[in-house]
């Protein structure tokens, strides 16, 4: 039971933040996709309850540095600090801050079309949720 209480909190706090960094997003300009977490539950699982462990939003690739700094403003850090780009992924970066992770995506793993192009057709079906 306590692990299940473990769970729920963790998955709040994990909405709080999404609900958080979204909107201090929004308020620069950048906009951003969530996936995985609360809308692969949605969506394939409605009435469910699934676990899910982080945080995964994909933005244009052009305004991945601006994401970053909203990221970094509200106290999130580099998972990797030191990492070189070559010990990385390319399509996203780890930031955290207490227990919650943040995959940022500019692009999404095995997607064959350009990020850019790969953004322009999720940016045509964008539909909102709400979070937390």
């Amino acid at each position: 039971m306590a692990v299940r209480h473990l769970a729920a909190a963790h998955r709040l706090g994990l909405d709080a933040a999404t609900a958080e960094i979204v909107e201090a997003l929004r308020r620069v300009g950048v906009r951003s996709l969530l996936f995985k977490g609360p809308v692969l539950e949605r969506w394939l699982y409605p009435g469910e309850r699934r676990s899910y462990t982080d945080i995964d939003l994909l933005v244009h690739p052009e305004r991945l540095d601006d994401a970053e700094s909203v990221l970094a403003e509200l106290g999130f850090a580099l998972r990797f600090p030191g990492a070189r780009e070559n010990e990385l992924p390319w399509y996203e970066r780890g930031w955290r801050r207490g227990p919650i992770d943040v995959d940022l995506h500019r692009a999404l793993w095995g997607v064959q079309a350009a990020p850019e192009t790969a953004w322009g057709v999720f940016d045509e079906h964008l539909e909102e949720i709400d979070i937390a």
